[in-house]
C-alpha cells in the first residue's frame, strides 16, 4: 500500500500488521507508542508498504508528507541515521 505521511508518535498506542503467508489474516507484528514512528519505509526510499498500521489508543502524533520528508533526508543523511535506528 502508498505511504502518503509518516507519523512520530507522542502519545498513544498503535499496531503495526503484516499478512499471514496465506495472506487470509493479519497479524501483529509490533506495537508502536512513544518515541516510535510509523511510515519507517519512507526513510529507506520506499513509498509503498507490505505493512498496516491501526491506532489502538489514541493520542497524538507529528505527521509529515512523504514528500516532504524525502527532501529532509535528502538534505541531512543524519536524520536518516536517526530514523533507521527505530
Amino acid at each position: 500500500m502508498p505511504v502518503a505521511y509518516a507519523y512520530f508518535l507522542e502519545s498513544g498506542v498503535a499496531s503495526l500488521l503484516s499478512r499471514s503467508e496465506s495472506g487470509a489474516k493479519w497479524m501483529e507484528i509490533a506495537t508502536l507508542g512513544r518515541g516510535d514512528v510509523s511510515g519507517l519505509c519512507l526513510a529507506l526510499g520506499n513509498s509503498t508498504s507490505p505493512h498496516r498500521c491501526t491506532v489502538l489508543i489514541g493520542g497524538h502524533a507529528w505527521r509529515i508528507s512523504a514528500q516532504d520528508l524525502r527532501e529532509a533526508l535528502d538534505g541531512h543523511p543524519d536524520l536518516q541515521r536517526l530514523l533507521l535506528r527505530h
